[in-house]
This record gives C-alpha cells, sequence and structure tokens, in this order.
C-alpha cells in the first residue's frame, strides 16, 4: 500500500548472467510522472541504498533503476533490441499479477546447443539441440484473487520439439526423485510427481495448479517445512553477524578511546539524547550518517527524527516484520558488572 501511494505501479527483477553475482536489476514503474521523484526516495530509503553500494537511478520520466552500480551503468550502456520471445512470454501470462519469465537469448541457446552434443543417459540420451529447440521461453504466472491460480508455460521451436521436451523433463524428473539426498530431503518425493502432469498443446507445455488441486498441496505440503526450516536457519545466522558486527564495532571504540562507548550520548545535565549504537556508528562503516546527527539534540528532535530511516541494515533484526522496519531489537543490558553499569 505505501508502494502504491508514492505513486509505485510496476516492479521488475531482472536477473542476467552477465551480472552473477551482483545484485539483479531492479526496474520500478511510477503510475504518474509527477510522483517518479517522490518514488525515488521512497525507494532510497526502503532498501538503504543512499549509504550502501546499490545505485537508485530515473532512467526516464517513469522509471527507475535499482542495482549495484556496475550494473546500472551497464544496463544504461546496452543498446536497445528488440526481443519478440520477452513479449510472448509476459503475453502468456496476462492478467497475472504476478509473472516469473525464463528468457534465454538465441546467443545462449546456440551455446546449449553447441555444448552438449549428448547427454546422460538420466537425461533420455537428449542433446544439447532438443533441450534448446524445446525450450525457447518460460513462465510462471500467479494470480492470488479471488483463488490462488499457478500456471506454467513453456514455448518450444514446434510440436514435435514439445513432445521430445516433455519427455526429456520426465526423465529427469524421475531420476532426480531416485536420488537418496532428494529422498530424504522430500520423503515423498515419488508421490508428489505423480501430482505433476504437464501436457503438451501444440508448440507449448503447460501446467495449471489451483487453490484445490492435488499438485499444488502436495507441492506445499513438501516444500514449506524446508523452506521454513532454511529461512530460519538464514535469519539466525544474519542475528548473530550483526551481532558480531556490533561487538567489534564495540571493540573498535575501546582501542580509540580506552573505553567502551556510554549507554547514551547525554547533555549537560545528564540528560540522555542518543544510544550507544549511533556513538558506534563510525565504526560500523557508518561515518557519514553519523555525521549528520546532532549530538547535542535529543534521538526524535526535528532534524534526528528525519534520520531515522536511514537505521543502517545491522541494527535491523532478521525476525523483525515490516511493521518494525525502523526499530531495533539490539539492545544493552545495564547494570553492575555489566558494560554500561548505569554510566
Amino acid at each position: 500500500q505505501a508502494f502504491l501511494a508514492v505513486g509505485g505501479k510496476s516492479i521488475y527483477a531482472v536477473v542476467s548472467m552477465t551480472d552473477v553475482p551482483r545484485q539483479p536489476l531492479m526496474v520500478v514503474t511510477s503510475s504518474d510522472p509527477q510522483k517518479t521523484a517522490t518514488l525515488e526516495m521512497f525507494i532510497k530509503q526502503m532498501t538503504g541504498t543512499v549509504r550502501g553500494r546499490m545505485q537508485v537511478q530515473k532512467a526516464n520520466e517513469t522509471t527507475i533503476l535499482v542495482s549495484e552500480r556496475e550494473v546500472v551503468q551497464r544496463v544504461r550502456g546496452l543498446q536497445p533490441a528488440t526481443r519478440p520471445e520477452i513479449a510472448a512470454a509476459f503475453a502468456a501470462g496476462k492478467g497475472s499479477p504476478i509473472r516469473v519469465l525464463f528468457v534465454p537469448s538465441a546467443d545462449q541457446r546456440r551455446a546449449i546447443a553447441e555444448t552438449f552434443p549428448q547427454l546422460p543417459p538420466q537425461w533420455g540420451n537428449a542433446t544439447g539441440r532438443e533441450i534448446s529447440d524445446g525450450f525457447h521461453w518460460g513462465i510462471l504466472a500467479f494470480n492470488v484473487k479471488p483463488k490462488f491460480q499457478a500456471q506454467m508455460t513453456v514455448q518450444s521451436k514446434d510440436e514435435n520439439s514439445a513432445q521430445r521436451m516433455h519427455s526429456i523433463v520426465n526423465d529427469a524428473v524421475n531420476t532426480m526423485a531416485g536420488i537418496p539426498m532428494v529422498q530424504e530431503r522430500v520423503p515423498n518425493i515419488q508421490k508428489l510427481m505423480t501430482k505433476f502432469q504437464p501436457q503438451v498443446a501444440g508448440n507449448q507445455i503447460k501446467l495449471t495448479m489451483g487453490a484445490e488441486s492435488g499438485a499444488l498441496k502436495a507441492v506445499l505440503g513438501a516444500v514449506l517445512p524446508a523452506v521454513a526450516q532454511a529461512r530460519s536457519k538464514a535469519r539466525q545466522m544474519q542475528a548473530m553477524n550483526n551481532l558480531k558486527q556490533i561487538g567489534l564495532a564495540m571493540h573498535n571504540h575501546h582501542a580509540a578511546f580506552k573505553s567502551f562507548p556510554a549507554v547514551a550520548i547525554q547533555d549537560d545535565n545528564g540528560k540522555p539524547l542518543l544510544s550507544w549504537r549511533v556513538r558506534i556508528l563510525p565504526y560500523l562503516g557508518q561515518q557519514t550518517l553519523y555525521e549528520k546527527f546532532k549530538l547535542d539534540e535529543p534521538w526524535d528532535s526535528e532534524h534526528n527524527k528525519k534520520l531515522i530511516p536511514l537505521m543502517p541494515e545491522i541494527y535491523k533484526s532478521p525476525r523483525s516484520g515490516a511493521a518494525a522496519q525502523f526499530k531495533t531489537r539490539y539492545l544493552a543490558v545495564r547494570g553492575p558488572k555489566t558494560l554500561f553499569p548505569g554510566t
């Protein structure tokens, strides 16, 4: 809702092999040219790009590019080229608010055809040329309202290529389902595979999963627990790394001043103004942000409260939701025999 309120219309994530391992390019469009500047500032605040290696750059009156500086510069230097297959893939998911496209270029498909003259038997003795002809583009289209529905479409060169690609995929899936490690991670993988029955329709391969379909229920039952576990571990690792960086910043402050920071920056009367988190900003690579604070004013003064949206990512707990995006869970323990005995 906030994105729409500031004039946001659409968000496109463009992943190119050329840019790996850099961040993907985000293309954000505005619904009103008059709101593009406001939308640009909103993106900077939400992503923290004003102080990192990421760049937010207005491309035209209604388009904003977001990525690492090198990626944005590369894209800005490209010459426009006609890609009818991208338009066709978008059209295949027309009406769906969420669309994921896989569109290899002609050069990439040619490389596949020339690099893999013959694949292993597990892939049905397929050739690179058969895969190249069988996959010109693919799209996953998702609808949420009124009911969830997911649709997959794969475009092939012709009907024979689609039939052959369908057979190759079936052989590959059956091979994968027989791998012990896969069976260990997804115990009901064999049953799960029986729920997927993509159909060949002319020169396309299609699969539709609705909210009540057995395929979707099987996928969710098999995948969601594993995804939840992986996300939990990732959040835990991120939180541990945040604490590690905060601890290192504390020690670097001690190395510079022969003491750890006080629990708060205080005025002449001992009234707390800003927390220790502000004091150690220079030791977290945030010198520029630190210099923006007025250290003789409280955190919620007219000047200082404008800096709240610039809170470093390291102070944001991975377990905090969107409602707490400018709040931190990293607090200090105060009392006798602690780092902050009450000063």
